[in-house]
């Protein structure tokens, strides 16, 4: 029974941590949608955020650096959709998908250009796991919840977060209005354009680091098209 549970237990904590991807990108997502943008390049920006975040760990040799680089490519390429989608208001669907192409064959032709065809070599300094005092000894939620790294409790926090600025404040109401009935906001004063750009570019950054999750705080390598679909899932989920 104590092994079954155990089991249980590790398989759980492993679902909460893969989990992480998807629930960053599909939080950066929701932003998106609400103010009336669907980005259908998560996938990209996920590659291109693990892909940075490698680079930059293996540079620096820290985590930490790792995942700023991360999310100043996530804002870059969040400013990159943006024009596209709101400054030249191309189809979203379209410039969603060629995006989605070019970022990952770009992710793929930078990884080859810097270091070759040498993949599962070259481990980076990521986030290991970092058990929370007292609550990881509560048996069985402890494992799940209270023994992973940084970034996994990072991601449940902005879940709440999210929660509370979309629904509880005048900046969620801006963002809402500028999806539901761009008149609304547009009438009073309010920018309808720099409330999807501003959340465009939080859906960018969210994605590219949901993407560093996958090299920082899982298996601190980086390989061609790892994230396997994650930011398509996390479309579906929104």
């Amino acid at each position: 029974m104590w092994l079954e549970s155990a089991m249980i237990a590790a398989f759980l904590a492993a679902a909460v941590r893969m989990a992480t991807p998807l629930i960053l990108g599909a939080l950066g997502e929701i932003y998106s949608e609400r103010s009336g943008v669907l980005n259908l390049a998560v996938e990209g920006q996920m590659l291109m955020g693990a892909f940075i975040a490698y680079w930059a760990a293996d540079q620096a040799k820290s985590g930490w650096v790792g995942l700023a680089a991360a999310v100043g490519t996530g804002i870059l390429l969040g400013l990159v959709m943006g024009f596209l989608y709101i400054s030249l208001r191309l189809d979203q669907i379209v410039a969603g998908l060629a995006a989605n192409i070019v970022f990952i064959g770009l992710s793929a032709f930078m990884f080859r250009l810097i270091y070759g065809r040498l993949p599962f070599t070259l481990k980076v300094k990521g986030f290991a796991a970092a058990p929370i005092p007292y609550l990881s000894d509560i048996p069985f939620v402890g494992e799940v919840l209270f023994k992973q790294n940084l970034m996994v409790y990072g991601a449940l926090l902005l879940v709440p977060v999210a929660g509370f600025f979309l629904f509880r404040t005048h900046f969620g109401l801006k963002v809402r209005a500028a999806g539901e009935n761009p008149e609304a906001p547009d009438n009073v004063g309010v920018s309808v354009p720099a409330v999807r750009y501003l959340c465009v570019v939080i859906g960018g950054m969210m994605a590219s680091i949901g993407g560093a999750f996958l090299t920082l705080g899982h298996i601190n390598l980086f390989v061609e098209e790892m994230t396997v679909g994650r930011g398509w899932i996390a479309i579906a989920c929104v």
